[in-house]
């Protein structure tokens, strides 16, 4: 029997891997699983008190992710004879390995200069404004708004990620962020998902909340950006380095800290610009 195995990542298919053997074939699926939802798989697995080496705790837990998220992991088992594969001749073998991975270095690239073209986007678009839309364009230095960055710089040591005191941190910022959606509001999953098809994360959603934080907690205090308690109990606001406070208030520092990374970031774009 041949026993086929593919992850699909938000809607997109990765490369299919092939066994003769149903044990190893099932060893991929729960690898993947691992890899792929390293901490969700983890809970899972120690809120139902099973073995994360178990196949069928693995294809439990693909199971119960939410249909809305377009990611699975399929394991089709099937007879060679009856696809055909064993009159396959060697030359149309090779032929059809040739191909596949032409499909692969086509995906790739159509995500790269999909990614280009967006940023070309963003940076020729106010030249298509009129000279009086171009002046009113750039903002005045009010009260801050919260804009939606792309990520741009490299991670950390990957082994930072897995220390205790990361993973900490990673639970805090969950409890502090995960509203309604199960997400940040200031960093979105579709910010995520970007970094993910593009190649410059391959951390999962929560441990790229709490990275992008740290860094934007980072740019503002070294733009000299401050954090304090508001008026309300509980709450903070971000001053610039200009001394204009925001008009929003956050439940927690890393909260305000984080809009204020992304306040700076927008900022020094404007200036420069």
């Amino acid at each position: 029997m041949l026993h086929v195995v593919q992850v699909v990542l938000w809607g997109v298919a990765e490369k299919p891997q092939l066994f003769i053997n149903e044990e190893k074939a099932q060893a991929a699926y729960v690898q993947w699983a691992r890899k792929h939802w390293e901490q969700r798989y983890s809970a899972y697995c120690e809120h139902h008190g099973v073995s994360s080496d178990s196949f069928a705790s693995a294809q439990a837990f693909v199971n119960s992710i939410d249909v809305s998220e377009k990611s699975k992991i399929h394991l089709w088992t099937f007879n060679p004879e009856e696809a055909g594969l064993n009159t396959m001749k060697q030359p149309a073998q090779e032929e059809f390995r040739h191909a596949a991975k032409e499909i692969v270095a086509v995906r790739d690239g159509l995500a790269r200069l999909l990614n280009d073209l967006s940023t070309l986007a963003d940076r020729f678009a106010p030249m298509d404004a009129s000279p009086g839309e171009a002046q009113t364009a750039v903002p005045e230095k009010t009260a801050p708004s919260i804009p939606a960055l792309p990520q741009e710089e490299p991670e950390s040591d990957p082994q930072k990620y897995t220390t205790p005191e990361w993973k900490n941190f990673v639970g805090t910022i969950t409890r502090l962020g995960s509203g309604s959606r199960n997400e940040f509001y200031l960093l979105n999953r579709d910010g995520w998902r970007q970094d993910v098809y593009s190649n410059r994360t391959s951390l999962e959603y929560w441990d790229w909340v709490a990275d992008r934080i740290v860094k934007h907690k980072e740019k503002a205090k070294n733009a000299s950006y401050a954090v304090f308690e508001g008026p309300e109990s509980g709450c903070y606001r971000f001053k610039s380095r200009e001394g204009l406070e925001s008009e929003e208030s956050f439940g927690s520092e890393w909260e305000a800290w984080c809009a204020a990374g992304l306040y700076q970031e927008a900022d020094s774009r404007v200036t420069a610009g």
